[in-house]
């Protein structure tokens, strides 16, 4: 059966945030910056302390303490900001995949300029948030669903019955929050 998809810059902004908050290397990395901004923070206000300059203690005491509490939001501010810049930077209307064919064996997806096929052996797993899918792909990249496609419980039915006649992962994360 064939599906149009309608996709706009918030849907590769989420799927770019999914990946992320999927990813170990950016995990560790995310977790290592707020880590050692805080240790650096309250380093500096112990050897304040120790000189005592309590003033400077008592101000990079208080820097470790918000570090602590809220540099996990800016992040993810900054996150959001770079992703925003990379997809207005990249992101082009016509090359996103505008329709999805489901086969016995493959699907063939196409956008303005070509058309692919893709065997079931090309797909990782499937991934369900609460307002897409993504159905990833061998080599990182995946083909986003957004749930507001027209027929999409036939198109989830479809994918389900793919997962399951290929073994393949079907991760079901409706409460997904970046």
């Amino acid at each position: 059966m064939q599906y149009d998809l309608s996709l706009n810059e918030e849907d590769f902004l989420i799927y770019s945030l999914y990946k992320a908050s999927k990813s170990k290397i950016a995990i560790k990395q995310m977790n290592s910056n707020w880590a050692w901004l805080s240790i650096a923070f309250f380093g500096l206000a112990i050897g304040m302390y120790l000189l005592e300059n309590l003033s400077f203690a008592i101000c990079f005491g208080v820097l470790g303490i918000v570090s602590l509490l809220f540099y996990p939001s800016y992040q993810k501010k900054h996150y959001i900001n770079h992703y925003k810049k990379y997809i207005n930077d990249q992101y082009n209307k016509d090359i996103a995949i505008r329709k999805i064919d489901i086969f016995t064996d493959h699907l063939k997806i196409a956008n303005s300029y070509s058309e692919t096929n893709l065997t079931f052996a090309g797909l990782t797993h499937i991934s369900e948030t609460g307002k897409h899918i993504f159905i990833n792909i061998k080599g990182g990249n995946a083909i986003i669903v957004p749930k507001t496609t027209h027929g999409f419980d036939a198109l989830k039915n479809e994918l389900i019955d793919i997962c399951n006649k290929q073994g393949l992962k079907y991760i079901t994360e409706l409460n997904w929050k970046w």
